[in-house]
């Protein structure tokens, strides 16, 4: 049986799962949908219709037919591109209430995604949501691995291009990634801003160990070209990395910019960046103006533990 790829638009900025899948009511949340009941590597698109709409994504869920429904982050299982109308025009908003792309992360997984042309902002992973009476909150006691605005867990190949990725954050101890959490696999960010992202709630609550304010790299290679990491920060003990945290992967960054990152916290080091035991290469690359700040703070531009630049 041959696999037919899907072109999906999506033509509302409302979040829902209601099973309307018409012209006119194609959520992002209904496309996605859509492509993981799709073998093929699909492509989404955004009418223009939409622009300049915000896609807050309603993850404490909302009412379908008189019913309450949980949404939840999107999920992204299979090979699958989305392209926005430009950072201005195509936004989604994880409303504090979440990541906004978990992908992958069944054993296994190996496929490819690309983002293309959006912006994505305002999300916080590192909690879980519990319902008690009718009600949700916050626990901050649950660390899924971290990535405010995108957890990748796919061997594959995860491709960022002309992206803006701000004010996202992780809650808990060990919540890395303010931004983008990878675990594995490529990833490749080109022409994109990574900007005011975080881990740890405050200095001293939730965010002990939480590292790389803008990027957790595990055992992924990282690839940045022509970007910006900016403006991003870790916070609590030991909070390493403010803009990029290397554990055992390779970083390349060449004609970017790594600035005005910054760790807090007791023995927080690596404000631009903190390399574990991975490596790094950089060309035609300013590292600059990144401060850390607490005792034992080492490493404003760049800290290597055990790593090799």
């Amino acid at each position: 049986v041959e696999i037919q790829p899907l072109n999906l638009v999506v033509d509302t900025a409302v979040d829902e799962l209601d099973g309307n899948f018409t012209i006119g009511d194609l959520s992002l949340r209904e496309a996605i949908f859509l492509t993981s009941i799709n073998q093929g590597p699909d492509t989404i698109r955004f009418s223009p219709t939409i622009n300049g709409q915000i896609i807050n994504l309603q993850q404490f869920g909302n009412f379908v037919g008189g019913q309450f429904q949980v949404l939840g982050e999107l999920k992204l299982t299979g090979p699958v591109t989305i392209i926005g109308n430009g950072t201005a025009n195509t936004s989604s908003d994880g409303f504090f209430g979440g990541r906004i792309f978990d992908i992958g992360g069944t054993p296994g997984d190996n496929f490819d995604v690309t983002l293309q042309n959006m912006t994505l902002q305002g999300a916080t992973s590192g909690f879980t949501l519990n319902q008690q009476g009718g009600f949700f909150f916050f626990d901050p006691a649950a660390q899924p691995e971290g990535g405010g605005a995108i957890r990748w867990r796919s061997s594959g190949a995860l491709t960022l291009d002309n992206m803006l990725i701000r004010n996202n954050g992780t809650l808990g101890a060990h919540a890395h990634g303010g931004a983008l959490f990878a675990k594995s696999g490529n990833v490749i960010i080109r022409n994109s801003s990574i900007s005011g992202n975080s881990t740890g709630f405050n200095q001293n609550q939730y965010g002990g160990e939480g590292v790389g304010g803008g990027i957790y790299l595990g055992t992924a290679s990282l690839t940045i070209l022509n970007s910006s990491i900016t403006n991003n920060f870790t916070q609590g003990r030991t909070a390493h990395g403010g803009g990029i945290y290397i554990s055992n992967g390779a970083a390349n960054i060449m004609q970017s910019t790594i600035a005005g990152n910054r760790t807090f916290g007791f023995g927080s080091q690596g404000a631009g960046i903190y390399i574990n035991q991975g490596t790094l290469l950089g060309s035609h690359t300013a590292i600059a103006h990144n401060v850390t700040q607490g005792i034992n703070g080492k490493g404003g531009g760049i800290f290597s533990l055990h790593g090799a630049v």
